[in-house]
């Protein structure tokens, strides 16, 4: 992981960042430091946004399910033309159990939470996870009527590991890095932040996490990929769901 900080320019949340840096292992940086990481996670009492340090250029990056693109999904989304619910089974298996073992940003879990799927979230990387959680926090206190209805966890856990439990889903699904892609300004922020921060996914590790994630599934493994990227471990899927750039490769478990 690229070398993140935290900070805060509120004296009165010093205590909180302080727990965090202890708990997740990230450097503390009170705001009047020097030679400050080439990314800092900012807390305020409204919410955590990373940033990238002498980038001003730059709006930071935050979760955000109440409002933008994520909320209008959210309110829009179809289950019977959403590639994502088609590629998982929303329609044909009534109320799954999904792991989302990369979670991200959490938008995929988060909409498959919303249209009444069990979902656990998986995601490793302190920072992301920080973010995520954030972004959840801040969606339950203002839509708290929507978020109890919500069945959906998010964990601090490495899929692999996490896999090795022998617990078992109804579908799993992987949504490993994508190559950094520039097609608009929003895009680019994004994946440039992630790439720098958690780094392309490794073609073994999402092999082996596939293996994995075939073992530990009843009905289906869902994976996310480029349109034209090539086969996971030159491994067939049983059918394909796709888009202008993305698609979903399903590897039936019967």
């Amino acid at each position: 992981m690229l070398n993140v900080g935290l900070t805060t320019f509120e004296q009165d949340l010093y205590n909180q960042c302080q727990a965090i840096s202890v708990e997740y292992a990230i450097p503390f940086f009170q705001n009047s430091a020097k030679d400050l990481p080439p990314y800092l996670l900012v807390l305020d009492q409204e919410k955590l946004t990373l940033i990238k340090a002498g980038k001003k250029n730059l709006k930071p990056l935050y979760v955000d399910f109440c409002e933008g693109s994520v909320a209008f999904r959210r309110e829009t989304f179809s289950v019977k033309n959403d590639l994502l619910a088609k590629a998982i089974g929303v329609k044909k298996y009534a109320n799954p159990i999904i792991l989302d073992t990369t979670a991200g940003l959490g938008r995929d879990g988060f909409l498959l939470a919303c249209l009444g799927c069990k979902v656990t979230m998986l995601e490793r990387n302190p920072i992301l996870y920080l973010l995520l959680q954030d972004g959840l926090r801040r969606f339950a206190n203002k839509f708290a009527e929507i978020y109890v209805g919500l069945d959906y966890e998010l964990l601090y856990q490495d899929a692999k590991v996490f896999l090795l439990t022998k617990m078992k889903y109804d579908i799993i699904y992987l949504d490993p890095m994508f190559p950094q892609r520039t097609k608009s300004a929003l895009v680019k922020k994004e994946m440039q932040f992630l790439h720098d921060i958690v780094g392309p996914a490794d073609d073994s590790e999402t092999e082996e996490l596939l293996t994995l994630s075939l073992k530990a599934a009843r009905y289906r493994v869902v994976v996310k990929r480029p349109l034209h990227a090539e086969k996971i471990a030159n491994l067939n899927p049983s059918f394909c769901y796709k888009g202008k750039a993305i698609r979903y490769d399903v590897f039936q478990n019967f």
